[in-house]
């Protein structure tokens, strides 16, 4: 019997003030592909691979799209006598870094911008200034104590206009909490996220964080959408985009409801590639 493949994990960063995205692709666990997004035209390039485990979550992308700051783990690295971890810099799509804060471990890292000149480097204060941005100790929303993922990616939701409405714990043990936002969509649809962080039994391929999604209709109807990995509102073009598959969707939202999805782009095609930034 042939081994079970677990498609390509999606997460998008949608630019602020752009038409631009970034899609990191986790293809497996320690494989990781950056494609930028132009959402205009929904055109897709691939940037460059690394061999190392990309924490999305602690991503982010300058409000005009032309920087992505990551932090990613590549244990590999401590036999060369470097940093198992680091948060990086790159332009989109690529991860070639022009700024970089190494890490012993990955409690911290990662970061959010302020502007298109303006980062927080969580865990970098004062350590390696670089030129080409400011960096600020704090950043808006964002509480220092808070380690791993939720520490800037509840920061980043909020931020992008999300709002919490609740956190819960399951079980009786604590292991299992979630926390849950939500973003209106149009027309009265509500996009419902519920961010999972668990160190307990899960399902394959689902990390110890993951998500799962709802859409929740002006007279209160709910649909529950656990495939969606990753899900946004794309309002310039009022739909939703999500991933589910390995592939990244989009559907209108209309009067009626969420129409017809179209696949925008099959991360499951995706081949490794030994890619040159063209900086």
């Amino acid at each position: 019997m042939p081994p079970r493949v677990v498609p390509p994990r999606l997460h998008a960063i949608l630019a602020r003030e752009s038409d631009r995205a970034i899609v990191v692709a986790r293809v497996r666990a320690t494989l990781t592909c950056t494609v930028g997004w132009d959402r205009r035209r929904d055109a897709f390039e691939v940037g460059q691979w690394v061999k190392a485990r990309v924490y999305e979550a602690r991503c982010d992308l300058s409000p005009d799209g032309v920087h992505f700051v990551y932090f990613a783990f590549d244990g590999r690295r401590v036999a060369r006598g470097e940093s198992e971890a680091y948060t990086a810099v790159s332009r989109t799509p690529h991860l070639k870094a022009v700024a970089f804060w190494p890490f012993d471990d990955t409690w911290y890292g990662g970061g959010l911008f302020l502007d298109d000149r303006t980062l927080w480097a969580r865990g970098a204060e004062g350590r390696s200034p670089t030129s080409r941005f400011r960096v600020v100790a704090t950043a808006p929303g964002a509480t220092s104590p808070t380690t791993e993922d939720r520490g800037v990616y509840y920061p980043r939701l909020r931020r992008d206009g999300w709002t919490k409405t609740g956190q819960t714990t399951i079980g009786t043990k604590g292991h299992h909490d979630v926390g849950v936002f939500e973003k209106p969509a149009g027309h009265g649809l509500v996009l419902v996220k519920h961010h999972h962080g668990t160190a307990g039994p899960r399902r394959e391929g689902r990390g110890c964080y993951y998500e799962e999604h709802a859409l929740v209709a002006r007279d209160g109807t709910r649909t529950e959408r656990p495939d969606w990995e990753w899900a946004d509102v794309d309002a310039p073009r009022r739909r939703v985009v999500y991933a589910s598959g390995g592939r990244l969707w989009a559907a209108p939202v209309t009067r009626s409801g969420l129409g017809d999805a179209r696949c925008l782009f099959d991360a499951t095609t995706l081949q490794y590639a030994s890619l040159e930034a063209p900086y």
